[in-house]
């Protein structure tokens, strides 16, 4: 299987590999971090959130535990948590059907610049550099791992992103980056501390 395929595979066939996951979550808009969460969650809905404030971890209710219905990952503030679980929206869109088509010997909403398994944080990870296409279509429009990204996205008042660095885990397909390149263009994400219990 070549690396393009693992990663669309990944992607595809998320979730999965984890019963828990503990991680802190770094948004950043326009290359600044806009914010940060630590986030420990279980695969049946159960999430407790923190939110780095005035130099401490506050903690408070996420909402309503809740599973997003197409993904059965939990959802927490956004549509962009379960994109990040399960990013589909890298591989193949949630547009699309191909009936009796194979979605494997499709193109794909990106376009590979770079692609290698790296070791990050102790765990195997594909990393790439990506250039999505007019057939990108996340989960969400108003949140998608490719902010500013051509295609199915509300553009947003900035010049469009045309590269992004996107990092999938390979034990769980989990999205660990997905950033622009491109400098002041919109949100990314980066996941540290990123624990899992299988």
């Amino acid at each position: 299987m070549t690396e393009t395929a693992l990663f669309r595979r990944l992607a595809r066939e998320t979730p999965r590999g984890w019963s828990r996951l503990r991680f802190e979550l770094d948004v950043f808009r326009d290359d600044v971090r806009d914010r940060r969460q630590r986030i420990e969650l279980t695969r049946d809905g159960s999430v407790r959130l923190a939110d780095w404030t005035d130099d401490d971890w506050v903690e408070r209710e996420p909402g309503e535990d809740m599973l997003e219905p197409r993904l059965g990952v939990p959802m927490w503030d956004s549509y962009h948590g379960p994109s990040l679980l399960a990013p589909r929206e890298l591989a193949d869109g949630f547009g699309w059907s191909w009936p009796g088509e194979d979605p494997e010997t499709l193109p794909g909403p990106l376009r590979f610049k770079h692609l290698a398994v790296i070791s990050s944080g102790g765990r195997k990870m594909l990393d790439a550099v990506v250039q999505p296409t007019d057939d990108y279509d996340p989960l969400c429009p108003c949140c998608p791992l490719l902010d500013g990204a051509r295609g199915h996205v509300q553009q947003p008042p900035h010049k469009p992103a045309k590269r992004f660095t996107v990092r999938l885990d390979i034990a769980t397909g989990v999205c660990v980056i997905a950033r622009p390149l491109d400098r002041h263009v919109g949100y990314g994400h980066v996941l540290r501390r990123f624990e899992v219990d299988p």
